[in-house]
């Protein structure tokens, strides 16, 4: 059982991190960054468990980072997701314990060139060659761009069988993240009630 004053400690914390997400949607919709991001920032921002893991966002990258990467991989990166980048480099796990890939080294973040390089794809039989390693669930099955259709696949490592869970980044962000969200504050406000 938590004391009144770790309480309190976690509650001043929260609302400091609640007022850098509140300026990161600003900043979004001040840009006009595709809606998407704003709903799911919005819906993480609603989410009002004591407990919840604080989302990390990165400095964007530019369009000159995100074609060196194009470049030496020799594909191009699926049009919502390289919006994404531009908007924030990669995102720290947060409540949906989710880490999105950022390009270049950043010891918040995965990196898409390590996680796609020859070493680290060798240890997946059967992985698709159009299977971009785009993030990470806590589990370490991982998030991947179909780099023909845009989708977005969840890889389950046991069963190394790809699950479709968008059908680009922004569905996935705005339908899979948002969903668990709405889902998990409404299963803590039943546990309030009982």
């Amino acid at each position: 059982m938590m004391t009144p004053e770790e309480i309190k400690k976690i509650e001043d914390e929260r609302s400091a991190e609640n007022a850098a997400l509140k300026g990161f949607i600003d900043n979004a919709k001040g840009k006009g960054v595709n809606n998407a991001i704003v709903r799911f920032l919005e819906a993480y921002n609603r989410f009002g468990d004591l407990d919840k893991s604080p989302i990390e966002l990165f400095e964007r990258v530019s369009e000159e980072q995100i074609a060196l990467f194009e470049k030496e991989f020799n594909i191009a990166l699926p049009a919502a997701y390289r919006e994404f980048l531009k908007f924030s480099n990669g995102m720290g796990p947060g409540e949906a314990c989710v880490n999105i890939c950022g390009i270049g080294a950043n010891q918040f973040c995965l990196d898409l060139y390590d996680l796609n390089s020859q070493e680290y794809r060798k240890y997946f039989e059967s992985f698709p060659e159009n299977f971009l390693i785009i993030g990470e669930q806590n589990t370490g099955d991982l998030i991947c761009a179909d780099l023909k259709t845009q989708e977005i696949h969840f890889w389950e490592l046991d069963t190394g069988e790809p699950e479709l869970i968008g059908n680009d980044f922004f569905d996935y962000l705005e339908n899979s993240i948002v969903d668990f969200l709405e889902w998990k504050e409404k299963r803590n406000g039943e546990n309030l009630k009982n």
